[in-house]
């Protein structure tokens, strides 16, 4: 296994890691966890981690990569609702439309697709 490999895979990582402890220490805090405005800020805060998760990929392979992203969206609508995935959905979907590419269209739908995934899996849990 290459170490660069090795290296993007436990970013990835310690990036989500990082974002579960972040959610929960904010959730056990703050009273006011269920207000619009919190789900819009969590809904922003999750878009840019999504961005940093774009910016640190896992490459499988020459011209393969692979980022954490579709888990963080999935999650994200798991366990936080509609609003802040939708939220994260435009910002990473944004910024992938940015950065262009050939992977382009996968990658917008990727994020459409598990962020989808994750809101519909939330409300038939």
């Amino acid at each position: 296994m290459k170490t660069s490999l090795l290296l993007s895979l436990l970013q990835n990582i310690a990036v989500m890691v990082t974002f579960t402890m972040l959610y929960d220490y904010l959730r056990a805090r703050n009273s006011m966890f269920k207000t619009l405005l919190f789900k819009i800020i969590a809904g922003i805060v999750i878009g840019f981690i999504g961005i940093v998760l774009i910016l640190t990929p896992w490459s499988l392979q020459e011209r393969l990569i692979f980022d954490s992203r579709s888990i963080l969206l999935s999650v994200s609508g798991l366990f936080m609702g509609p609003i802040p995935t939708i939220i994260a959905m435009i910002i990473t979907a944004l910024y992938r439309i940015a950065l262009g590419g050939s992977g382009f269209y996968m990658g917008v739908s990727v994020i459409i697709l598990s962020g989808t995934i994750g809101i519909l899996w939330g409300q038939f849990r």
